[in-house]
């Protein structure tokens, strides 16, 4: 077999996975979409906000979906729950709520978020989005519908699943876990990075995962400068660690054993 055949082969089978995972991925959005649909209709006469409706399958989700998928597959062999600081309506926090039950190891979810809004940024946050107190203010009865209607059950919700209200620098010494495998960050503001950052990442797991929501190149950093500051600060001479997934653009970090 000449080179280049042998290399159109190769690549022929790396669009065959990447499609597959694709198809599956649909799959189980439109089985979360369809229980939604399920749920709403027991529910008549509730006026329910597009907010706290089900995950809508668009590109930019479904990519998202593979992207948590492609993290879960790297740790199964690491002990640890999923954490993520930033909730805000719960898109990313389904997302991972569905891959941790399918894959049936156990491990707890947590949520961390204000649902009050932002604190107030400091001189870091500077930008011409000008981001104010309270801006982003969720609801966290709202994850919880949202949770139920992607089909998780009672036991999940109520165990497995743990959202936690309040400003991170008193709701973090509320996790009880003690091990993290995958801690996904999305906290748009100096302040609340490095306060994540130094609180949980010394839990983070060898060859856990770290995923930043703003960094570098991505679309949200222009609109909040100061996480980047806060991720470069912190990790200082390791910030070389930080590398981009293939797909969506998102920078993340293995931390090294």
């Amino acid at each position: 077999m000449s080179k280049e055949h042998a290399e159109t082969e190769q690549r022929g089978r790396g669009l065959g996975i990447r499609e597959r995972a694709l198809r599956k991925a649909k799959r189980v959005l439109r089985r979360a979409r369809s229980s939604a649909t399920t749920s709403a209709a027991a529910s008549a006469g509730r006026d329910m906000t597009q907010k706290s409706q089900a995950l809508p399958m668009t590109c930019s989700n479904i990519s998202r979906f593979l992207y948590f998928e492609r993290f879960l597959q790297q740790m199964r062999d690491i002990e640890g729950d999923i954490v993520e600081c930033g909730v805000g309506y719960g898109d990313s926090f389904v997302m991972l709520s569905i891959l941790a039950k399918r894959e049936g190891m156990g491990r707890r979810v947590w949520g961390f978020d204000s649902f009050e809004g932002f604190p107030q940024p400091t001189a870091e946050d500077q930008s011409p989005r000008n981001a104010q107190p309270a801006e982003w203010k969720s609801d966290v009865d709202i994850v919880v519908q949202r949770l139920r209607l992607a089909g998780l059950d009672e036991h999940f919700v109520n165990r497995q699943g743990t959202l936690v209200p309040g400003f991170f620098e008193a709701s973090l010494d509320l996790f009880r876990g003690g091990k993290i495998a995958l801690l996904h960050l999305d906290c748009d503001l100096y302040r609340s990075y490095r306060t994540c950052l130094e609180v949980l990442y010394p839990l983070v797991q060898p060859n856990g995962i770290v995923a930043f929501d703003e960094y570098v190149n991505t679309g949200q950093l222009r609109s909040f400068p100061g996480a980047q500051r806060a991720i470069d600060e912190y990790f200082g001479e390791q910030r070389h660690l930080i590398v981009s997934d293939r797909d969506t653009g998102q920078y993340y970090l293995v931390k090294p054993e």
